[in-house]
């Protein structure tokens, strides 16, 4: 078991166990590198093939969809696996149902086509991905209202045979392939296809509506025989996807689509009325005809109006480096069908660039790579154009894909030959290449270069002062740092900015660049979206700058750090030492809990507590506890 706190592979810090499923134990945890939290996922089968499993994780990182969590790795700690999956923030549909609540025919169907499409993607994937267990425990509803399909750990070829079951979802051929092997009978298993996912969808729905959980065990009225308050083809489609016998289920999830989207034209009433409706239409035409114009403009007004707010927002946040926010209001802006009149191709560039923007800021440069290549497609703005290829390239080049960097580069240059990308991406590959007195030159002659080009000038400051940092020239790098700031100021400039001033002045021991440095963090803090290293940080600044004002800020930011992050030996040293300054009425508890995390520390570990710190908790430890560290 891992306990919170716990550092895995020096990547993944374990916040906590948030479950356990089929596939193994689930942990929250925080991705020191991403600074965001993720999902680890152990796998019970220590047994595993490692080859097969690496190559369906592998499968799994290249699925891309707003409605499916982002896998990102699959690692061994100690004895065990693990997968290493986005966390989506919400409750899962069986918190609604285990509630009571209940669900409009809307709502319901909003959810029923946002799945058909996921589901429609994974098994249209080559290989194609079949989940194998949709279940309401795996469909989460996000804070925007959308869905979002999980437990991949689950997921398989269309190949494979069998992976997860239960007799309350899983289709009938899926269950009974699980037992033909439990018997011994594997010659007696047949092959599945999408209609499994698709038996199990509809019998979530099914679970939704009337508030009775399927099984196969106990045959159970179809969804249409009960008098529910929905339209009876809704409940008609529901009962189509849990056909016992396969070939009488829908085929795909688009079918089931076409089948949400004709669904009035299904219903017995609207049938009914079409006579009706046929006559009242020619002596109600001229009313129609005007209050359509007037309702459409209206609508049209409205629509225009919302699309502007998201598009705000979206930019909003990912000004304030809120990047997992963005991204989310991102995937709304871009699959929200009634903003598809309002967006050409070059708004779509802008948006998937921002998106890409993101997860560069993240350091996931395999997303980033991904949605600038789509922001490329788009593009019909040439400036806008060198600019994505720009950032495609650099992602590449970050995530070590030499290769299919310099292909780019060609190809952006065989348009664009006076382009100036090919300096900058020669800069940026030395950099990766650890070339950094290269990288140093390079970005020399391309500050004159780009003397009048903000935007490119702001990258060729931040790989010089990068370079500069890993040379061990703090000061260096903080003047490029500057003035990257002084050219566009973000998030991520800030935080490299902070850090150098931070390194040079403890190096120096000069007290006002731990000011300048406190400045840097406290803009971060209040004006932009602070991960748990700047928090960090600026807690640091405040006890390193000193004064009663700023040990009492220090000790409330660690105080709430704690809770949000958990806490470490480093955390603790710290309280202890700000509070003894203010008089603080918890310095003893926080000694004590600095030498116990102390002593679980590895050598190491140990070795990272700078001896300044570690004799001022020792001193304190000795006058508040009375004995010795």
């Amino acid at each position: 078991m891992l306990y919170s706190g716990l550092i895995v592979n020096n990547t993944y810090q374990i916040i906590e166990e948030i479950g356990s499923g089929g596939m193994g134990v689930v942990y929250l945890a925080y991705h020191l590198r991403l600074k965001k939290n993720i999902v680890m996922k152990k796998i019970k089968n220590s047994n595993a093939d490692m080859a097969l499993l690496r190559n369906e994780v592998d499968v799994l990182k290249e699925l891309h969809h707003p409605y499916l969590p982002q896998v990102y790795d699959f690692i061994q700690y100690e004895n065990d696996l693990y997968t290493i999956i986005d966390y989506i923030d919400g409750y899962d549909l069986k918190f609604y149902i285990d509630n009571q609540y209940t669900f409009s025919e809307s709502q319901l169907i909003k959810w029923l086509l946002q799945l058909c499409e996921v589901l429609e993607y994974l098994h249209s994937n080559v290989p194609q991905v079949l989940h194998t267990d949709i279940k309401p425990a795996n469909i989460i509803i996000k804070g925007n209202g959308d869905v979002c399909l999980i437990d991949f750990g689950i997921s398989m070829s269309g190949n494979d045979q069998i992976k997860g079951i239960s007799a309350d979802y899983s289709s009938p051929e899926q269950y009974n392939n699980v037992q033909s092997i439990l018997c011994g009978h594997r010659e007696c298993c047949v092959v599945l296809d999408e209609r499994i996912d698709i038996y199990s969808l509809g019998a979530t729905f099914y679970h939704m509506i009337t508030g009775i959980k399927p099984s196969l065990l106990n045959q159970l009225p179809a969804a249409a025989q009960y008098n529910l308050g929905y339209s009876e083809p809704f409940a008609r489609i529901i009962d189509r996807c849990m056909c016992i016998n396969r070939d009488d289920r829908f085929r795909r999830a688009s079918q089931i689509i076409k089948a949400v989207e004709n669904i009035y034209k299904m219903d017995l009433r609207y049938k009914r009325y079409v006579g009706l409706q046929v006559v009242s239409s020619v002596l109600a035409g001229i009313m129609i005809v005007s209050g359509a114009i007037i309702a459409i403009k209206g609508y049209r007004n409205q629509l225009v109006s919302d699309y502007e707010a998201q598009y705000s927002q979206l930019i909003s946040l990912s000004n304030s480096g809120n990047t997992d926010a963005a991204i989310s209001a991102g995937y709304s802006l871009l699959n929200d069908s009634r903003f598809s009149s309002l967006m050409d191709d070059d708004t779509q560039a802008l948006v998937l660039h921002k998106m890409g923007d993101c997860y560069y800021d993240s350091s996931d440069f395999h997303n980033a790579a991904y949605y600038y290549k789509q922001a490329i497609a788009k593009a019909d703005n040439p400036e806008d154009e060198q600019l994505y290829y720009r950032d495609y390239i650099f992602s590449l080049v970050n995530n070590g894909k030499q290769a299919e960097a310099e292909a780019a580069l060609a190809e952006v240059l065989a348009v664009y030959p006076d382009s100036g990308i090919g300096g900058l991406v020669d800069m940026q590959i030395s950099y990766k290449n650890g070339a950094y007195q290269h990288a140093v030159q390079a970005a020399a002659s391309l500050i004159a270069e780009f003397n009048n080009d903000a935007e490119n000038l702001n990258k060729v400051y931040i790989v010089l002062g990068d370079s500069y940092n890993e040379l061990g020239m703090h000061k260096q790098s903080m003047e490029a740092f500057s003035n990257a700031r002084s050219t566009k100021e973000t998030a991520g400039v800030l935080r490299m900015l902070g850090n150098s001033t931070l390194k040079y002045a403890n190096k120096q021991r000069d007290a006002r660049l731990y000011v300048q440095a406190l400045e840097c963090y406290e803009t971060l803090y209040n004006n932009y979206s602070a991960n748990s290293d700047d928090i960090f940080n600026l807690a640091q600044c405040y006890l390193l700058c000193g004064g009663t004002e700023n040990y009492k800020k220090s000790v409330v930011l660690l105080e709430d750090y704690i809770k949000t992050y958990g806490a470490d030996c480093r955390l603790y040293i710290m309280l202890a030492i700000a509070s003894d300054a203010t008089g603080g009425l918890k310095t003893q508890e926080y000694c004590i809990n600095a030498k116990s995390m102390y002593q679980q520390l590895s050598s190491e570990e140990k070795m990272l507590i700078d001896n300044e710190s570690l004799n001022q908790i020792k001193s304190l430890y000795k006058s508040y506890c009375g004995g010795v560290w």
